[in-house]
């Protein structure tokens, strides 16, 4: 026997042996990877990760709007700046003074 044939046997009963993948679990390991990659940026690479603010609103804008939905988004910014001072994050976009 060759070598080629043994390492062509050999990844046959390698590849034979592997399950293979199904959307579904692609989609989501592709969704894990992506909210991973968010939350890493976010925490350690983001130029904002020095501003203070919710943790909720350093990764998306929820936190915004589920204020204005709310109504509460006032009273919510004084209640930041009396928190964290005169710099505070309100959405992933904006911090306000």
């Amino acid at each position: 026997m060759l070598v080629g044939d043994r390492i062509k046997c050999w990844a046959n009963t390698i590849l034979d042996t592997q399950p293979t993948l199904s959307p579904t679990t692609l989609l989501f390991t592709s969704l894990a990877a992506l909210c991973l990659y968010v939350l890493i940026s976010g925490l350690f690479f983001s130029p904002t990760r020095h501003i203070p603010g919710p943790s909720a609103a350093r990764f998306t804008d929820l936190y915004f709007y589920y204020r204005i939905l709310h109504g509460s988004l006032g009273s919510d910014l004084v209640k930041l700046h009396t928190k964290y001072g005169i710099l505070s994050f309100c959405s992933f976009w904006s911090a306000y003074r």
